[in-house]
């Protein structure tokens, strides 16, 4: 049998559907946003395990330089000689050995446009489908000719090629065309989930791709009967001590994870804002509370007159609060599956193409989908509970009796001293930065929280004589408003039930209190930003990839050849240890002065021509490093070097805190050379049209490549900043 608390919990929710159906939906909304996360990354990081391991194919084991710190996502390694090829083939039990070769290659559309994606733009080396990867042919036939190719299905019905058309590729060594001959696909996927793949045969390839008889690794398929491990500790003994030898499962399982590491990063962004969501539901939820206890009061006595115990008060209340969280999080978690559906299709309509996969709703996903949307409304409906157990059974008759509220003084020391935690706590994480960075988030976060609910638990005091005033002294617009009878009634209200008030006022703070935050926050960064590229940049022109995968080493060679052109220089950027932190390094030429202005307030920028390494002043002090001293530093193929300090600068918006020439770069690293953005001057005696119709000249060999004076530069940096922040803004 229902106990009548049951029945009176069941009707006192279908008595207010709307109201509680609008709460719900605040609730829905932050159930939604972490279900949606979890759904999202789960599907993404299952699609990209399973496409991985579908390319693997065949590969029983690699082989590939070694690298001393960092994963498959940062990872830089040197090129392996295709001279082991042969000596590979010729071990016991190997069957068939491949060159694993992937350069960037830019497909240009039948309108002359390079293609746009998100994900990578790659040429590779490719035996066909009896080869060893688990690439397959779709259409046609496989590339077997010195002008052959083969591309992705996604990308060929993207650029609008079929096959028999001639398609025009950009790769490290300029354009070239070629015959779309056949189309390829992986797994449950007709492209490289959002990256788009052109095959070549394995000399054209190396040829067209500027390998140099060199390629990433060497892909090893081994005889039936043969014992993998074996084989491959008979690899192992005749390699040198810079080359390893994996098996294929190893390898997948590094690229997917390293590329699932980013997954889960953008993850916790939306987690980052549903838990904020669901801060500002909590307040809602306590104000509706409030608000219908307020109006059942003489319901509520009368039931205590008539023997309800305050248990049975306070249950009912709690248990209406326990049906919206079961209602809320149904529909959030089904809000979950749409709101993944919708990135996923956002991602879809801007060319990602997002791997084929299923939705993935783990159990994980409903567990803490319902702990927390239960969690947050049971929670918040506690307190008014609370005081609904305090309702006097004589409050029937005389309202004015009904609540027993916190004595004032008890309330200002519980928000005084929430309030300065909170304070401090947010102190300590945005200047002092104890320990690592979780630490220093996390006390942020924490006391970000607090100095909500102190100023919440504060606002309760204020808000009658805050009421008052506001309503005295508005604009003179608003006062006919004011002086009216709503207008009165309104400011009375508001000045009669301070805890409502305090509680509706808290719910938007907490939204209104983000948005300033985001928006100080962003226009001291765009302001920084763009008075440093103002004061540094003084190159007349920059040139970068739309694709954002670099620029081919040649087109700063042909650049360099052009009488036009006074000072050109490339930046390169590689990775090293430096006291144990990995660091991003870039490396330029020494004629990068001319380029931009780094601030040099110590030593030259020619040092650089002397092998000498240049820092920003930050990590100078930080490193208690000055001219003249060395620093010791681990490249990421596992070399050493010690480097002196010749030049400290003061601005690092283009150039970054750590700075090597092009000469020390190459010694360091062997990996395949990628200019990230070109900058140049104009010649003395050269006027900019003429310049500029120069460097267009030879861009017209790279079409991915876009030439942008010092304004047109400025404004994409700061689009870019923009379109972050507006998904800042959106979420």
């Amino acid at each position: 049998m229902v106990s009548p608390v049951v029945r009176l919990t069941a009707r006192g929710v279908v008595a207010r559907k709307f109201r509680i159906l609008l709460t719900t939906l605040a609730v829905v909304s932050g159930v939604a946003f972490v279900s949606g996360a979890f759904v999202l990354t789960d599907s993404v990081k299952s699609a990209i395990d399973n496409l991985f391991e579908e390319l693997r194919g065949d590969i029983d084991l690699e082989v590939r330089t070694t690298i001393a710190f960092g994963n498959e996502a940062r990872g830089e390694r040197d090129p392996v000689p295709l001279s082991l090829l042969s000596e590979i083939s010729k071990i016991e039990g190997v069957r068939l050995v491949e060159a694993n070769l992937r350069r960037s290659a830019t497909i240009i559309k039948t309108d002359g446009e390079p293609l746009k994606v998100s994900g990578p733009a790659f040429g590779i080396a490719w035996n066909g489908p009896d080869g060893l990867d688990g690439r397959t042919l779709i259409a046609g036939t496989a590339p077997k000719g010195p002008k052959d190719v083969a591309i992705d299905k996604s990308s060929a019905k993207r650029a609008g090629y079929e096959i028999g058309d001639i398609v025009t590729i950009v790769g490290p060594t300029g354009k070239d065309q070629f015959t779309l001959v056949g189309l390829t696909g992986t797994g449950n996927t007709k492209g490289g989930g959002g990256a788009s793949i052109s095959a070549f045969n394995p000399d054209t390839a190396n040829d067209f791709l500027g390998a140099q008889d060199q390629a990433d690794s060497l892909l090893i398929g081994v005889l039936p009967g043969f014992s993998l491990s074996e084989v491959q500790a008979s690899i192992a003994e005749m390699l040198p001590e810079s080359i390893e030898v994996i098996t294929g499962v190893q390898a997948a399982k590094e690229i997917s994870g390293s590329i699932n590491d980013v997954i889960d990063i953008f993850g916790k962004v939306l987690l980052g804002f549903a838990a904020i969501s669901l801060f500002v539901s909590a307040f809602l939820i306590f104000n509706t509370f409030a608000i219908i206890v307020s109006q059942r009061l003489r319901e509520l006595a009368l039931m205590r007159a008539v023997g309800a115990s305050t248990q049975q008060i306070r249950a009912m209340i709690i248990g209406e609060g326990l049906i919206i969280g079961i209602i809320a999080t149904g529909l959030g978690i089904l809000g979950g599956l749409g709101v993944a559906k919708g990135i996923t299709a956002l991602f879809n309509a801007a060319g990602a193409a997002f791997p084929t996969a299923a939705l993935t709703l783990s159990l994980r996903t409903i567990l803490v989908s319902v702990f927390i949307g239960i969690g947050v409304t049971v929670t918040a409906a506690i307190v008014p509970a609370i005081r609904a157990g305090r309702i006097p059974p004589v409050a029937a008759m005389r309202p004015e009796l009904g609540f027993s509220a916190l004595q004032r003084n008890k309330r200002l020391v519980v928000g005084l001293t929430t309030l300065l935690v909170g304070i401090a706590l947010f102190s300590i994480g945005l200047f002092v930065q104890p320990g690592g960075t979780i630490i220093t988030l996390g006390s942020s976060a924490i006391g970000a929280i607090m100095l909500f609910l102190g100023v919440a638990s504060l606002s309760t005091t204020i808000a009658a004589p805050a009421s008052r005033l506001i309503s005295r002294i508005l604009p003179v617009p608003f006062r006919p408003m004011t002086r009216s009878v709503p207008g009165r009634l309104a400011s009375r209200n508001a000045q009669r039930t301070p805890r409502r008030t305090a509680s509706t006022a808290s719910a938007l703070m907490v939204g209104l209190a983000l948005v300033s935050t985001v928006s100080v926050v962003a226009a001291s960064v765009k302001k920084s930003f763009t008075e440093q590229l103002q004061s540094s940049v003084t190159a007349d022109f920059f040139i970068t990839n739309l694709s954002f995968q670099g620029l081919p080493v040649a087109f700063a060679e042909r650049l360099d050849a052009l009488d036009e052109l006074g000072s050109v220089s490339p930046f390169r950027a590689t990775r090293a240890l430096v006291n144990g932190e990995e660091k991003q390094i870039g490396a330029v030429k020494p004629e990068m002065g001319d380029i931009v202005d780094v601030g040099v307030i110590e030593g030259s920028i020619e040092s650089l021509a002397e092998g000498k390494l240049l820092l920003h002043r930050d990590p100078a002090r930080d490193l208690g490093l000055g001219i003249g001293d060395s620093l010791d530093i681990t490249w990421q193929n596992g070399t050493t070097a010690t480097l002196i300090i010749g030049g400290i600068y003061t601005e690092a918006a283009v150039a970054g805190n750590w700075l090597i020439s092009l000469e020390t770069l190459s010694q360091a690293s062997k990996a395949p050379p990628v200019d990230f953005f070109i900058g140049a001057k104009i010649a003395d005696g050269v006027s900019i049209e003429d310049a500029r119709a120069a460097v267009e000249k030879v861009a017209e060999e790279f079409p991915s490549a876009e030439v942008q004076d010092q304004s047109e530069f400025q404004k994409s940096q700061e689009d870019q900043l923009n379109q972050l922040l507006a998904i800042v803004y959106g979420l």
